[in-house]
C-alpha cells in the first residue's frame, strides 16, 4: 500500500537532513486545522475495509475500481499507523504518516519549485517554433519578423505563418 505523493514536494523531504530530529515514520504530512484528503492504492477492487487510525475504528471505506481507497479525517501531530482491514478477506494493510508543522514549509518549498519548473520548460519550449507556446510565440518570433497575429490564427496557423 502507498500514498501517491505530490511531484516536487517528494523531492524536498527527500533532500531534508538525515537525523533523529528529522526522522519520520511514515510519509511527511504538513499540520492543518481541518481534514487530510488520503488516497491508498490496494490490490483490490471495489472491495469495503474497515478504516483504523492508531487502532481505533473510524469507519468503513470502500476501495474504486482501481483499487484506490480515498478518506478524509484530521490527523493530529506526530506518528498515526493507518490500517485497513479488507472486510472480505479479513487481510490488513497498514501505513503510517507523520504529520508536522514544519512540513507546511516543505510544501511552500514545492510549490515554489514548480512553478519554476513551469517557467523553465516555457522557456524551453519557445526555443524552437515547432513547440513555442501562445505566450512565447509574439516575443520569440513575432516581433523579431515584424510579423503579428493580427487575425486572431490559431496557435497552429500562426506557426505555419512565420514559417
Amino acid at each position: 500500500m502507498s500514498i501517491e505523493g505530490v511531484n516536487r514536494y517528494a523531492d524536498v523531504v527527500k533532500a531534508i537532513v538525515k537525523g533523529s530530529f528529522y526522522d519520520a515514520k511514515g510519509t511527511l504530512l504538513p499540520y492543518r486545522d481541518g481534514n487530510t484528503e488520503i488516497r491508498l492504492k490496494t490490490a483490490f477492487s471495489n472491495t469495503q475495509y474497515g478504516l483504523y487510525l492508531n487502532e481505533l475504528y473510524t469507519g468503513a471505506v470502500t476501495s474504486d475500481a482501481e483499487g484506490n481507497v480515498v478518506f478524509a479525517r484530521h490527523f493530529e501531530r506526530g506518528d498515526t499507523e493507518i490500517k485497513l482491514d479488507n472486510l472480505t478477506t479479513g487481510n490488513s494493510l497498514s501505513s503510517w504518516v507523520t504529520v508536522r508543522e514544519s512540513a507546511l514549509w516543505h510544501v511552500a518549498y514545492a510549490e515554489v519549485f514548480e512553478s519554476i519548473d513551469d517557467d523553465w520548460q516555457e522557456a524551453k519550449d519557445d526555443l524552437s517554433i515547432e513547440t513555442v507556446t501562445v505566450r512565447g510565440i509574439e516575443d520569440r518570433f513575432g516581433r523579431d519578423l515584424e510579423i503579428y497575429n493580427n487575425l486572431g490564427h490559431d496557435l497552429d496557423t500562426h506557426r505555419c505563418v512565420l514559417h
